[in-house]
């Protein structure tokens, strides 16, 4: 949280503990913000740190390979731009996206904040490790247990791999 934003920038620097995301709601393969997919990715991700050992950084705004996107095309995909502040609305839509798929308890240990580079900005999520295991979604059948490895995260898909990690991550019987 407290490291330059310039020093998480670059090819070859996304590990265990950093990610980086183009967009939050903006398909750039698909030219449109109504697939979900990358807000699916965000959401993945941010359970994935909370998971973690140690948390971590999620920059959204920069491509795969460390250059800066920016969330241009996130702000103009918001029906109130122009009446509200772009970074207030991405804030807004980012926390109810984390909150619902979540939980509130989950989003208290996630925070964000925007930086400006080359005129494009790029926000830093903050995701600190949660102290019980955050499962994605809304109940009990639409649930995933992610978790971060260090080329990315993976969801945990059989209930004996997520008791498996769980145990190892935070203790229990």
């Amino acid at each position: 949280r407290t490291c330059p934003i310039g020093e998480l920038l670059g090819a070859d620097r996304e590990d265990l503990h950093l990610e980086y995301k183009s967009t939050l709601r903006f398909d750039i393969r698909a030219e449109s913000h109504k697939t979900g997919i990358p807000a699916k990715a965000v959401v993945k991700t941010v359970a994935g740190f909370l998971n973690s050992d140690h948390g971590g950084p999620l920059l959204i705004g920069v491509a795969d390979d460390g250059t800066v996107y920016g969330l241009e095309a996130d702000y103009k995909t918001f029906s109130k731009r122009g009446q509200r502040g772009d970074r207030d609305l991405f804030g807004q839509h980012l926390q109810n996206l984390i909150a619902d798929r979540l939980g509130d308890a989950a989003a208290s240990l996630v925070t964000w904040e925007f930086h400006t580079i080359g005129g494009d900005d790029v926000c830093r999520v903050s995701v600190e490790p949660a102290d019980y295991p955050v499962y994605e979604g809304t109940g009990d059948d639409d649930r995933t247990f992610w978790w971060r490895y260090p080329t990315g995260t993976k969801a945990a898909t059989s209930e004996q791999d997520q008791q498996r990690i769980s145990h190892r991550r935070f203790g229990g019987g």
